[in-house]
């Protein structure tokens, strides 16, 4: 996704228009303390950009968009990342909403090593 930028949600879903969300994606990623997780979202928002990623404290989002391929409408991909550690699994209430459940994706990121 082209024109990745770090707004606050609230904003994002205010520049949408009720009922336009249809098309929107929504994209949680979650996995244990330093298994990847900002990097993963980084590499994709950014290929080619190998800055070095931050510690995520709390909940992270970010939103990518596009023009879609032989329409005239915006893509929107809602990100959301979950810092590492259980105490933090209540901020998911904010994420997974009845609303965006139908495009929505988790992403589990494990550390092998």
């Amino acid at each position: 996704m082209s024109d990745a930028h770090r707004h606050t949600p609230r904003a994002v879903y205010a520049e949408r228009k009720a009922g336009d969300s249809k098309a929107d994606t929504n994209v949680l990623v979650v996995g244990s303390k330093s298994s990847g997780k900002s990097t993963l979202i980084a590499r994709f928002l950014k290929p080619d950009d190998q800055d070095p990623t931050k510690e995520t404290m709390g909940l992270d989002y970010v939103f990518a968009r596009r023009m879609s391929t032989g329409a005239q409408e915006k893509q929107v991909s809602h990100i959301w990342e979950l810092g590492g550690g259980e105490d933090q699994a209540n901020l998911m209430d904010a994420v997974i909403t009845p609303e965006n459940l139908r495009n929505f994706v988790c992403v589990i990121c494990v550390d092998l090593s």
